[in-house]
């Protein structure tokens, strides 16, 4: 493990910061690891950083929703790059 990493889920596993996030569930199991006194320190992603992560713009807010709900909603979504590259492609072949 490096000085950083992500964990993922509920089991072993890890991911460093330099790979692609893996996929978002609705559970939001995703939490910074670092080293700390007597072992590491596990800080769960947070809804502003798991949108930043699947690269949706600054602007789009999720205020007034609840964690869980913001969660959910992040989790069932696809990121705006690959939306946005689908929908070139069907439009190239239409």
């Amino acid at each position: 493990m490096r000085a950083i990493d992500l964990f993922c889920g509920s089991g072993p596993q890890w991911q460093t910061l330099d790979a692609p996030l893996r996929t978002v569930t609705t559970r939001g199991h995703f939490a910074l690891v670092r080293p700390g006194r007597g072992g590491h320190e596990m800080r769960m992603l947070q809804v502003d950083e798991l949108r930043a992560a699947m690269e949706f713009p600054a602007s789009f807010v999720l205020d007034g929703c609840a964690r869980t709900d913001a969660m959910r909603l992040l989790g069932n979504a696809v990121c705006p790059p690959v939306m946005q590259a689908i929908v070139e492609e069907l439009m190239r072949c239409a």
